[in-house]
C-alpha cells in the first residue's frame, strides 16, 4: 500500500459566504477540517460527479462545490474499485474573489491497495 496525494480546486462552490475570508482566524478555522467525497449520480451536469461535503455534517448529502469535471470520472473509477482516501480543506485564496475556480482547495489522499487502483493511477487517471 502507498498514498498518492492530490489537490483539487474545488468547482462549483456554493457557499462563498460560508467560506468568509474576511480575517485570518476565518480562514485558518476551515484549514485542515476532513471533508467527504460523495458521488452525485442525479447531477445533469456531470454523470461521474463527485460532491464535497464536511465530514461532520449533520446532512452528508449537503455538498457545497464538487471536484474539478474533467477529474470526476478518474475519482468515481477510484471510489468505484473500493478506493479509500482521507480529504481535507487545504487552502482558501484569500486574494481571489473567483468562487468557483481558485477560491477553495482541498488535499485528497487515495491509498493505494490493489492493481487494479495502481492502473488507474499510473494511467494518469487521477
Amino acid at each position: 500500500m502507498f498514498i498518492h496525494e492530490c489537490f483539487l480546486p474545488v468547482r462549483g462552490l456554493l457557499l462563498a459566504g460560508y467560506f468568509s475570508i474576511d480575517t485570518k482566524e476565518n480562514i485558518n478555522r476551515y484549514i485542515g477540517k476532513e471533508v467527504y467525497l460523495i458521488p452525485d449520480t442525479n447531477n445533469i451536469y456531470d454523470e461521474f460527479a463527485i460532491g464535497i461535503c464536511f465530514a461532520n455534517s449533520k446532512d452528508a448529502s449537503f455538498k457545497f462545490g464538487y471536484i474539478p469535471k474533467e477529474k470526476s470520472e478518474r475519482f468515481h473509477k477510484f471510489l468505484s474499485h473500493k478506493g479509500k482516501y482521507k480529504a481535507y480543506i487545504h487552502n482558501l485564496n484569500s486574494s481571489s474573489n473567483l468562487y468557483n475556480t481558485d477560491y477553495l482547495f482541498i488535499k485528497v489522499c487515495l491509498e493505494i491497495k490493489s492493481q487494479e487502483q495502481l492502473n488507474i493511477l499510473f494511467s494518469g487517471l487521477l
